[in-house]
C-alpha cells in the first residue's frame, strides 16, 4: 500500500457540497486530512462534514460563494484558523452548465459561468498561495473539463471557455509557483455520473454515449478521488503546470 502521507495536512475544497467534491472531501479525511468541506450550500457542506465526522475524520463545513472575494478570503482565513493551516487546495466549485447560441446568451449568464468557474479559481489560489509560499509547500488541484481541451457542446460557449481559461491559468502559476516548491496542476473530467448528469439526459442517450467510450461506461465521482489525492501529495512532486484527462478514453479517439 503507497503511504500517501497526507495525514495532519489542511484540505480545502471548494464544492465539497455536491457529489464530486464530497467524495474528494471523503477521500482526504480517510488518509487523515482535515478538511474546509467548502460550498455556496451551508446545509450540503455540512452534510459532508456530518460524513465525515462519522467515519472518525475530521471536518469543518464553510459556506463561501467563490466568485465573491471577500466570502473566499474569510473562508480561507477560518480554515487555517480552525485547522492550522491550509497545505491543499482542491477547486471543484463550478457553475451549471447553461446553454444558449453565442448571439442570444445573456451577458449575465456568461459573467455568472466564467466568474464561479475561472474567477473563483483564480481568487481560492491567490487566498492560499501567501501562506504555501512561506511554508515553501503547498498542493493545487483545479478542476477543468474534457469542454475546455476540446470544446463544449454547441450552445455551452460561456462554460467551454471557463473551463479552457482553467487549463491556461493552471500552466501560467505552475510557472511562476514552481520555485516556490508549490505544485499545481489540474483535472479534466469527461463525462461523471452524478444527479445533474443523469437530469439532463435519458437512459438511451447514456447507454449511446458509453458505446462511444473504450471503457463502456461513464465515470463516477469515485474515479475522481485517486488522482487528486495523488497530485496532492509528495508522491507527485515532479508534477506541476500539467491537465490531467479523467474520461474513460474519449480526448483519446
Amino acid at each position: 500500500m503507497i503511504n500517501l502521507e497526507l495525514g495532519g495536512k489542511g484540505v480545502f475544497i471548494t464544492g465539497s457540497g455536491g457529489e464530486i467534491g464530497a467524495a474528494l472531501a471523503l477521500g482526504f479525511a480517510g488518509e487523515g486530512a482535515k478538511v474546509a468541506v467548502v460550498d455556496i450550500d451551508k446545509s450540503k457542506a455540512e452534510a459532508t462534514a456530518h460524513r465525515i465526522a462519522q467515519q472518525g475524520g475530521r471536518a469543518i463545513p464553510l459556506a463561501c460563494d467563490v466568485s465573491r472575494w471577500e466570502q473566499v478570503h474569510a473562508a480561507v482565513e477560518r480554515a487555517t484558523s480552525e485547522l492550522g493551516r491550509v497545505d491543499v487546495l482542491v477547486n471543484v466549485a463550478a457553475a451549471p452548465l447553461l446553454r444558449a447560441p453565442v448571439e442570444d446568451l445573456p451577458l449575465e449568464t456568461w459573467q455568472f459561468i466564467v466568474d464561479v468557474n475561472l474567477q473563483g479559481t483564480f481568487y481560492c489560489c491567490r487566498a492560499v498561495v501567501p501562506q504555501m509560499k512561506a511554508r515553501r509547500w503547498g498542493k493545487i488541484v483545479n478542476f477543468s473539463s474534457t469542454s475546455g481541451r476540446r470544446g463544449a457542446q454547441e450552445g455551452s460557449s460561456a462554460y467551454g471557455a471557463s473551463k479552457a481559461g482553467v487549463i491556461g491559468f493552471t500552466s501560467t502559476i505552475a510557472r511562476e509557483l514552481g520555485p516556490h516548491a508549490i505544485n499545481v496542476n489540474c483535472i479534466a473530467p469527461g463525462t461523471i455520473a452524478t444527479a445533474r448528469f443523469w437530469a439532463g439526459s435519458t437512459r438511451e442517450r447514456i447507454e449511446a454515449h458509453q458505446q462511444t467510450l473504450p471503457l463502456r461506461r461513464v465515470g463516477t465521482p469515485d474515479d475522481l478521488v485517486g488522482i487528486v489525492l495523488l497530485l496532492s501529495s509528495e508522491r507527485a512532486s515532479y508534477i506541476t503546470g500539467q491537465t490531467i484527462t479523467v474520461d474513460g478514453g474519449w480526448l483519446g479517439l
